[in-house]
C-alpha cells in the first residue's frame, strides 16, 4: 500500500460522497453496537477468572438423577468437605461457606460509631483464604479463620468501623451481644466474583456443624480442591458413593453430586432449580443471545457494505479498463480496492468509537455492570481479532469481486451485472432473515415480560414494606407492643412477621419430613417460621383445613403446607392430610391446612413444597412486614420508623418495598429486553440505510428504462411495481427461512421460565410483515419520484 493508493482511496471517498456516508454510517453503527454487547459478554464470561486454581477448584453440586423431579443445586452437608477429603484420594483440600441472616455490627470502642446490618457475608472455613484468590492486605491466608471468634473484613468495611485505625486485634460486637476479633483485611471483592461478602466469621465459631444433625442440615455451600490431574468424572462417581454410604445423606437417596468448575459457578446456572441469595447467578443462554445479536448487527454492516460495493461494479469497470490499459495487473488494483476498504473501515471505526462514549455510561448502567476494559488484556485482543475480520473480510470479498471482471470482454457488463444481481439478491435476503428473526425476538421477549406479570401469584405484594426484623432484644412482648401501637394509625391495616419474604427462597431446606403411615422419607421441603395471621396478611388462600386461626398464640406443633407439599406427601386430594401427623427434625407436628399454590419466587422456577409453622419468640424472626391502605404507604414510613425506634432501641432502621423487592428477580431479563430491543432498533437501522443507499442506485441505473416505459404508455402504478416487486419476493424468501430459526432459537430462550407465553404463528406472521412495511416505506419514496419523473429528463441525450 502506497501513499498513492491512498491518496486515490480519499479522493474516491469525497467524490462518492453519498454512497461513502452511507457505507462508513452503517460500519460505524455496527462496530459500536458489537463493542457494547461484547463489552457485558466478557464482563459477564470473566467472573472468577482471576482464582489461581482455576480448573481445579470445583463446586459441589447435587443432582436428581432419577429425572422424575428435576432438582439441581450448590447445596451441601456440612459433613461432605471432610468426607471427601478423607475418603477420596483425588480431592486435595476443602472449604465450606455458610450464609445466615442479616446481623447488626458495631464496633463497641466507639461510641459515636453507627450501628450497620450486614448482609455480605459468610461463616467459612479456614482454609477459605488457601484455596481461592482473595488477597489479604493484613493478616496470614493460612491462620486468620483458624480461631473461634474470628472475622475477617474488608478494606471498606475496615474504614467504615475504623476509619484510619488498623482493625487488626479490634473487637467487633455481633447483635449487641457476641464479640469477635478482627484478624485479617482483604482487598474489596471484585465485581466479577459469584461469591459476594464483606466479612467472613470462622466457621469453627459454629460448634454444631459437625453434630448429630450434620447430615440434616443442607445449607452449606461446599469447594472442593482436586489433586493436579484428577479426572472429575472420576471424581463425581466417588464422591457420590461416599455421600450415599449407610445412612449419610440419607434423604437425597436418588440423588448424585457433580463438581463444577469455579469458573463456571456464576454464568452455567440457567439450568439450577435453586438459587441461593447468598450466590451471585448469571445466565448463558442471556449471553449466548446477546453474543448472536452483536454478530448479527456486524453481519448487516458488512451485508450492506457489499452490496453497495458490488452494486458499483459495472460502473468501475470503464476505470479497471483504463488502469490495465496503463499497465495495472490485478494484484495492484487489489490494493487499491482493498485500501478503499481499509479507509472505509477505520473512518467506521472512529465515528464508532465516538457513538461508544456517547452511549457507554448509559448501557452499563442499563445492565447493571461496571467494566474497565482499558485495562484487559483479553478484551482488546477479542476486539482487535473483531476489527481485523471487519477490515479483511468485507474488504477482501468486495475487491476480489471488482477485479474478477474483464472490462475488455464484450459482454462483461452484462455477466457482472447478472451474476452481481444474484449475488446483491443474496444478500439482502440475507439482511432480511436477520431483521425479520429480530423482530419476531423483540416481540416474544415483550410477550413473555407482560406475561409474567399477568399471571396470578397466589398472594397481595402491593403497599407492604418489610423491615429487618431486630437483632438486638428483639421478643416476643416488645414485637407486642410494636404491633399494637402500628395497629392505631389509619393507614396501617396489618403487620406481621417471617423468615422470609416473597422475592426470596423460602425458609430453609429440610429433607426427610415423613407423613404417618409412610415409610418412605425421601421428601424434600422448603421449611419457614410464619407468625399465625401471615396468610391473612399476604391474601394467601387456603383450600383445606382452617389454619392458624389468625392472630392466636403461636405454637410449634401445627404446620400448614401448599398444594405441592400435598403432592410430595404422595396425595392428591388436599383434605385427605388434615389432621395427619407429621414427622419432622424428631418432632410431631399436626397439618392444619393447605394453602393454594403461590409463587413464593420468580416465575423462572416452579414453586417448591413448602412447611409453614408458627413457635414462640425463642428463635427470632427475619423480617417484620407492615401492610398500608392503598396509595398512602410511603407516608406511614416516618410514623413506623418513630416506633420501630421507640420499642427497638439500639437496632438500624433498613426496610424496603415488597413490590420493588419481588421485581429485582425480573432485573436481568428487563435489561435483556431494553438491549434485545435497541440493539434490533439498530440491526434494522443499519439495514434498512444500506437498502435506501442500494435503492437509490438502482433507481438511478434504472432511469432510462423508466423514462422508456412512460414514453411507450406505463402508469405510475405499473412503474412502482416494476420497483418494489423484488423486495416483496426477497421478504417473503426470508420470512419463510427466518420463521423456524426464530421459532428454535425463542423457544431455548423461553426454556428459561416455568411460565412462559405461546410461539403463535401470528408473531412471526406480524415481523415479516412489519420488515415488509417498513422495506416498502423505505424505496416508495424514491420509487415514486423516479415514477412521476418527466421521461424527457432521462432520454434528453438518446
Amino acid at each position: 500500500m502506497s501513499w498513492t493508493n491512498i491518496k486515490q482511496a480519499i479522493r474516491y471517498l469525497f467524490t462518492q460522497r453519498n454512497y461513502s456516508l452511507v457505507i462508513i454510517v452503517g460500519l460505524s453503527v455496527g462496530m459500536a453496537a458489537s463493542f457494547l454487547i461484547y463489552s457485558y459478554v466478557y464482563y459477564e464470561k470473566s467472573f472468577d477468572s482471576f482464582h489461581q486454581y482455576g480448573e481445579r477448584l470445583c463446586r459441589v453440586v447435587v443432582t436428581n438423577k432419577d429425572g422424575l423431579n428435576p432438582y439441581k443445586s450448590p447445596y451441601s452437608y456440612s459433613p461432605q468437605g471432610p468426607v471427601a477429603v478423607s475418603e477420596v484420594p483425588e480431592v486435595e483440600n476443602y472449604v465450606r461457606i455458610l450464609s445466615r441472616q442479616p446481623i447488626v455490627i458495631s464496633n463497641p470502642l466507639n461510641e459515636g460509631a453507627s450501628l450497620f446490618t450486614e448482609r455480605s457475608f459468610y461463616y467459612a472455613d479456614s482454609t477459605f483464604f488457601q484455596l481461592f484468590t482473595f488477597p489479604l492486605t493484613q493478616g496470614n491466608p493460612e491462620s486468620v479463620l483458624s480461631r473461634p471468634a474470628s472475622v475477617v473484613i474488608s478494606q471498606s468495611t475496615a474504614r467504615k468501623l475504623f476509619g484510619t485505625k488498623d482493625p487488626v486485634g479490634k473487637e467487633l460486637q455481633v447483635d449487641g451481644q457476641y464479640s469477635c476479633v478482627v484478624t485479617g483485611v482483604f482487598e474489596d471483592i471484585p465485581a466479577n466474583s459469584h461469591l459476594r461478602f464483606n466479612m467472613l466469621f470462622s466457621m469453627s465459631s459454629l460448634n454444631w456443624i459437625m453434630g448429630n444433625g450434620a447430615w440434616d442440615n443442607h445449607s452449606f455451600f461446599t469447594y472442593l480442591l482436586l489433586k493436579d490431574g484428577a479426572n472429575r468424572q472420576d471424581v463425581e462417581s466417588k464422591i457420590t458413593s461416599a455421600y450415599l454410604k449407610e445412612d449419610r445423606a440419607d434423604n437425597q437417596a436418588e440423588c448424585e453430586w457433580k463438581l463444577q468448575p469455579v469458573g463456571d459457578a456464576y454464568l452455567k446456572t440457567a439450568d439450577f432449580t435453586s438459587k441461593p441469595e447468598a450466590l451471585k447467578f448469571g445466565d448463558n443462554r442471556i449471553v449466548y443471545f446477546l453474543s448472536l445479536i452483536s454478530v448479527l448487527v456486524l453481519c448487516i454492516a458488512w451485508v450492506n457494505y457489499l452490496n453497495l460495493t458490488t452494486a458499483r461494479a459495472s460502473e468501475r469497470l470503464k476505470e479497471i479498463g483504463v488502469r490495465r490499459t496503463n499497465g495495472a495487473g490485478k494484484a495492484q488494483l487489489l490494493v487499491q480496492f482493498f485500501t478503499e476498504s481499509l479507509m472505509f473501515n477505520l473512518l467506521g471505526m472512529l465515528l464508532a468509537g465516538i457513538l461508544v462514549a456517547i452511549v457507554y455510561s448509559w448501557f452499563t448502567r442499563t445492565m447493571g455492570y461496571s467494566f474497565s476494559f482499558m485495562h484487559s488484556k483479553g478484551f482488546w485482543i477479542m476486539v482487535s481479532t473483531l476489527l481485523s475480520i471487519s477490515f479483511l473480510l468485507p474488504g477482501l470479498i468486495s475487491s476480489l469481486f471488482l477485479i474478477s471482471h474483464d472490462p475488455f470482454q464484450p459482454r462483461a457488463t452484462a455477466k457482472s451485472g447478472s451474476s452481481g444481481i444474484s449475488f446483491r439478491n443474496g444478500l439482502v435476503i440475507f439482511q432480511f432473515i436477520i431483521i425479520i428473526g429480530l423482530m419476531s425476538g423483540v416481540i416474544i421477549v415483550n410477550r413473555q415480560l407482560k406475561y409474567l406479570h399477568m399471571v396470578d401469584l397466589g398472594f397481595q405484594k402491593d403497599q407492604v414494606l418489610v423491615l429487618h426484623a431486630p437483632r438486638i432484644g428483639f421478643n416476643e412482648e416488645k414485637y407486642k407492643a410494636f404491633y399494637e401501637e402500628l395497629k392505631k394509625y389509619p393507614g396501617i391495616n396489618d403487620v406481621t412477621a417471617s423468615t422470609s419474604v416473597p422475592g426470596e427462597r423460602f425458609g430453609s431446606g429440610n429433607g426427610g419430613p415423613s407423613l404417618e403411615g409412610q415409610e418412605d422419607n425421601d421428601t424434600y421441603f422448603r421449611v419457614g417460621r410464619v407468625m399465625p395471621n401471615y396468610l391473612e396478611f399476604y391474601g394467601i388462600k387456603l383450600i383445606a383445613g382452617n389454619g392458624f386461626g389468625g392472630n392466636r398464640q403461636a405454637d410449634d406443633r401445627s404446620i400448614i403446607v401448599n398444594e405441592e407439599g400435598v403432592k410430595e406427601f404422595g396425595l392428591q386430594n388436599p383434605a385427605d392430610i388434615i389432621s395427619k401427623r407429621v414427622k419432622w427434625n424428631g418432632r410431631e407436628c399436626t397439618v392444619v391446612g393447605v394453602t393454594q399454590s403461590f409463587h413464593q419466587q420468580s416465575l423462572h422456577i416452579l414453586p417448591e413444597p413448602m412447611i409453614l409453622y408458627t413457635m414462640p419468640f425463642e428463635n427470632t424472626y427475619n423480617y417484620l412486614m407492615v401492610k398500608g391502605n392503598a396509595g398512602n404507604m410511603k407516608e406511614s414510613i416516618a410514623s413506623i420508623k418513630d416506633e420501630y425506634q421507640a420499642v427497638f432501641a439500639g437496632n438500624p432502621f433498613d426496610y424496603f418495598f415488597l413490590d420493588h423487592f419481588f421485581e429485582q428477580q425480573y432485573k436481568k431479563d428487563i435489561a435483556f429486553r431494553e438491549l434485545f430491543s435497541f440493539f434490533s432498533a439498530v440491526a434494522l437501522i443499519i439495514g434498512f440505510i444500506g437498502l435506501y443507499g442500494l435503492t437509490t442506485y438502482r433507481i438511478i441505473r434504472s432511469s432510462k428504462e423508466i423514462g422508456i416505459r412512460k414514453v411507450n404508455g406505463a402508469r405510475i402504478s405499473e412503474i412502482l411495481a416494476m420497483l418494489n416487486k423484488d423486495f416483496v419476493k426477497w421478504v417473503a424468501i426470508a420470512f419463510i427461512i427466518a420463521t423456524p430459526i426464530a421459532w428454535y432459537t425463542m423457544n431455548k430462550w423461553l426454556e428459561n421460565f416455568a411460565y412462559k407465553t405461546e410461539l403463535s404463528w401470528w408473531i412471526f406472521a406480524l415481523a415479516g410483515m412489519l420488515a415488509l412495511g417498513i422495506a416498502l416505506l423505505t424505496v416508495s419514496w424514491q420509487s415514486w419520484k423516479a415514477a412521476t419523473r418527466n421521461p424527457v429528463e432521462a432520454l434528453r441525450y438518446e
